[in-house]
């Protein structure tokens, strides 16, 4: 006759108590790493996530094209979640005032501070770049003004980055722009050489006199 294995009573008990012991904690466990993955993906909305909800929209300043006829694009161009702007072509010793290219408007429900700066391959083309208010309110909107000036500036196409942002970076928009500068047609100065002759000769054939 096999002999089999037998456990006893008192034994199933002890395995038994320790598994109903151990189950807690495991679960305490996984709920533990379920909740720091979580953490780690998920974020808490807070003022500084208020830029998010920026909107763009394309002012009223238009570009400038020498030698062409109106009516002229506006410098910002928006399409979709795209936003570019195209100053035109301006020759040199030119100072164009821009005084809103964009409007930028917070959709969100708490106030939020907008900064914004250009690309050193651009930026000394521009005397001004400056948005007002700073400190956009809820349902409110800033305006972007930029004064352009090409004196002294070399013939050539000029490409580079404006980049507007908030103070903690949640939002980092960078906007391309362009502007194409030619030379300025020399000015011709009048020859004044011989103008009393002529004013003489013109004031004798009006009075059918010479001049003494």
């Amino acid at each position: 006759m096999r002999r089999g294995v037998r456990t006893s009573w008192p034994r199933l008990a002890y395995i038994a108590a320790v598994t109903l012991a151990i189950l807690p904690l495991a679960a305490v466990k996984t709920s533990a790493l379920w909740s720091s993955s979580v953490s780690t993906t998920v974020r808490v909305t807070s003022a500084e996530d208020a830029p998010s909800s920026l909107h763009f929209r394309i002012g009223k300043s238009k570009a400038t094209f020498t030698g062409g006829t109106g009516p002229f694009p506006s410098i910002a161009h928006i399409d979709g979640d795209r936003v570019w702007l195209d100053f035109g072509t301006v020759t040199t010793e030119n100072s164009n005032n821009s005084p809103e290219v964009l409007l930028l408007g917070n959709r969100g429900t708490v106030p939020c501070t907008l900064g914004v700066s250009l690309s050193s391959d651009i930026h000394t083309l521009f005397s001004v770049v400056r948005l007002y208010p700073d400190v956009l309110m809820p349902g409110e909107a800033s305006v972007l003004a930029m004064k352009l000036d090409t004196r002294g500036v070399t013939p050539g196409l000029y490409e580079g980055v404006l980049t507007v942002s908030d103070p903690h970076r949640n939002l980092v928009k960078r906007i391309p722009l362009q502007v194409r500068v030619v030379a300025s047609e020399p000015k011709i100065e009048p020859d004044l050489s011989g103008s009393v002759e002529e004013s003489g000769l013109a004031s004798t054939l009006s009075t059918g006199s010479e001049q003494p």
